[in-house]
């Protein structure tokens, strides 16, 4: 009896981590702005998604291939991740991830069992043997965990879709304005200033990684810092300029300090969250393997602890804002 709950508690935890991949994914990559055919695609901070560091993980290649097998299905592979051309696309990735995950419980508890038997290993041992057969699924989650959106005010935000594409864009349509890739020798952004007409950004420089020959990729060169201006009126972005051009910009002159400002999530974002996500069902792993009488309970609790946090930070948050309105 024992050992059918354990096995059934590893699929139930394996179809939760798939589901929730699933609606994380699928979330993560809503993209409000869908391009035409014939249209030249804009980058947003959607079609910026993580998809491409998932592809050496055991889920990413069966919820790509269940959700592309038709061109019907409405999602794009782009160069750096998918872009859903609808509502149904982004759907349908999220249902096929929720039955991967639990195929994989399935798949698992039978190759453990096997494996179990054949190494006439004990339970515990069996237990380790899943988790070393899920090992790689953990980096469709982990890729994006400090990624994150941040409103800044006036309609734009900060979105981090890994560590060097830190990005300013419209907060409404996701479009990119501040991108490092359109300028030279530029990395992430550092800080911001949220002036009454302009957005000043400060961002780190850019050098060549040269890691293998014929490497083309850049990485942050942290030993410099280039400044950008953007106007609030055009969208128009002046830079990168160095830091004595920067402070004689008259939008520069004009204040009477600079109170830089780090992009970090808004409290009460999912991204505050994600880690425990992650780190949870591999808890329940190990719990199951010794008590699993007690796993699903707290997982319930865990659940609704994180529930009821999530519930005070967003209060705490608009009770901020009214004071801010009513001040």
């Amino acid at each position: 009896m024992r050992r059918l709950v354990v096995r059934l508690g590893v699929v139930v935890a394996l179809g939760v981590l798939g589901a929730g991949y699933g609606y994380v994914s699928g979330l993560r990559n809503q993209n409000p702005y869908y391009p035409t055919p014939g249209q030249d695609p804009v980058f947003t901070r959607q079609e910026m998604s993580r998809a491409w560091h998932w592809r050496p993980s055991l889920l990413w290649l069966p919820s790509y291939l269940v959700c592309t097998i038709t061109n019907g299905y409405g999602i794009t592979e782009t160069k750096s991740g998918f872009l859903f051309r609808d509502e149904a696309g982004r759907r349908r990735y999220m249902r096929a991830s929720v039955v991967v995950g639990v195929l994989l419980g399935i798949v698992g508890t039978i190759a453990s069992t096997l494996i179990g038997r054949l190494l006439r290993a004990r339970q515990k041992k069996r237990v380790s043997i899943v988790l070393a057969l899920l090992a790689p699924v953990t980096i469709c989650l982990g890729a994006g965990m400090t990624d994150f959106d941040a409103d800044i005010g006036d309609g734009y935000s900060v979105y981090q879709m890994n560590s060097f594409d830190v990005c300013i864009g419209k907060t409404e349509s996701g479009v990119l304005i501040l991108r490092p890739d359109d300028h030279p020798d530029t990395g992430p952004l550092d800080r911001y200033i949220m002036a009454p007409d302009h957005i000043l950004a400060r961002n780190w420089g850019s050098k060549p990684r040269n890691s293998f020959p014929g490497d083309t990729l850049r990485e942050v060169d942290r030993s410099r810092r280039v400044f950008f201006t953007i106007s609030k009126a055009t969208d128009e972005v002046t830079g990168p300029l160095s830091e004595r051009e920067f402070l004689a910009r008259p939008e520069v002159t004009g204040l009477a300090s600079l109170d830089w400002q780090r992009p970090k999530p808004n409290p009460g974002s999912t991204e505050n969250f994600l880690p425990w996500f992650v780190a949870l069902p591999l808890i329940a792993f190990s719990l199951v393997a010794e008590c699993p009488w007690l796993t699903f309970p707290l997982l319930v609790v865990a659940a609704v602890l994180l529930w009821l946090l999530r519930r005070w930070l967003r209060r705490r948050q608009e009770s901020r804002r009214a004071r801010a309105v009513g001040g």
